[in-house]
């Protein structure tokens, strides 16, 4: 079930709200149907996943990326959260392979309709939250969810092609397989392939974008995001 931060979330990710903008609590509770108490937890929930950051006397803001920032965290990710995969694999159980298997066919079922990209991203977070969270190394996982940043993989759903989102759950469905053999090489190198696509994804959205503001679409990339 979607929280009230998830609900922000996908707000500040549909473009609604962009980075830098000041975000104020009793506005968000007027259009949330909230009162302020709700928000300012779902604020603080934000923060703890780096999507605002909580600037004493002045309240909440959208963090900026550059695409430098982008560029680093993917890598970043690439490094680290494949280790933390293959550590996990061992350690799953059934009941962890029963939930993989559940949201990744509601994200297929998801797939074709652009508007659930925010819900998709959400699922998206909690199938890889699987693998951290039943890997062994704290240490290892605690370093690779700080580099998922939900507003990021947000964005990058929200700019996927239909094709692109297509690659990224067919990479689900590979992860899935590997885990069921408990072949945590396997795993590691899909989930490396996995967040190298996505930051391919990420440059040809940027590069889309880009030709598109320049009014020249001659060799314009598809957008992936």
């Amino acid at each position: 079930m979607a929280t009230l931060a998830d609900d922000l979330l996908g707000l500040i990710a549909s473009g609604e709200y962009s980075g830098g903008q000041w975000l104020r609590e009793g506005v968000l509770a007027e259009r949330l149907g909230v009162s302020r108490t709700p928000v300012r937890d779902a604020l603080r929930e934000l923060a703890a996943l780096s999507v605002v950051e909580l600037v004493p006397h002045r309240g909440a803001r959208i963090r900026e990326h550059s695409f430098s920032d982008i560029e680093q965290i993917y890598r970043a990710r690439a490094r680290v959260e494949p280790a933390v995969v293959a550590d996990a694999v061992p350690r799953l159980e059934r009941g962890h392979l029963e939930q993989l298997k559940i949201i990744s066919a509601r994200m297929h079922t998801l797939a074709h309709d652009p508007s659930r990209r925010a819900e998709l991203s959400r699922l998206n977070n909690a199938f890889h939250r699987i693998f951290l969270d039943a890997a062994g190394n704290r240490a290892l996982a605690a370093s690779a969810r700080h580099l998922v940043t939900p507003l990021l993989v947000a964005h990058v759903f929200a700019a996927y092609s239909s094709e692109a989102l297509a690659r990224s759950l067919m990479h689900h469905d590979e992860l899935i397989l590997a885990a069921e053999a408990g072949d945590a090489e396997w795993a590691e190198a899909i989930m490396t392939a996995h967040i190298l696509s996505g930051l391919q994804g990420h440059r040809a959205a940027r590069a889309a974008a880009e030709e598109e503001r320049s009014g020249d679409p001659a060799g314009t990339p598809p957008a992936l995001g």
